[in-house]
């Protein structure tokens, strides 16, 4: 038997220390490519966004192979349609025995995610946010 937990949190304010070089790496990836859209100027509190679709990971059928526990953080670019339009990984779970498919599967699933779009007065704008998405995987 499979027991799977996961939850996403997402934040706007985010602590530099607690990703280090890799979260502002992917924090840096994820402003550039919100540029690509237009200026980028949403101060906090104005981005108004709430998760309107949700979709948990569909793991591989090898699943039951493997266990493993953590978090997936990442930086989200969230479009002004509200699509998730990039994602960059900056600390993944570690499963037992290693399962590339299992990252995969979680990555995939957000890129599915589907948010009501950030709005500042009153037009669509592109967000970058912080996810983080726990996994508390193992086999019975």
């Amino acid at each position: 038997m499979v027991a799977l937990a996961i939850a996403a949190l997402v934040t706007s304010g985010w602590s530099a220390g607690e990703g280090g070089a890799a979260y502002q790496r992917a924090e840096k990836q994820c402003a550039a490519a919100a540029r690509s859209f237009g200026p980028v100027a949403l101060p906090p509190g104005e981005r108004g966004l709430k998760k309107l679709k949700h979709v948990d990971p569909a793991f591989p059928s090898s699943s039951g192979k493997h266990g493993g526990t953590g978090d997936w953080r990442g930086v989200v670019l969230v479009g002004p349609d509200g699509k998730v339009k990039g994602l960059w990984s900056f600390a993944e779970p570690e499963f037992q025995p290693a399962w590339p498919e299992g990252v995969s599967a979680i990555t995939d699933a957000i890129r599915r995610w589907e948010y009501s779009p950030a709005l500042m007065n009153g037009e669509p704008q592109p967000v970058c946010l912080t996810v983080v998405a726990e996994i508390h995987w193992r086999t019975e």
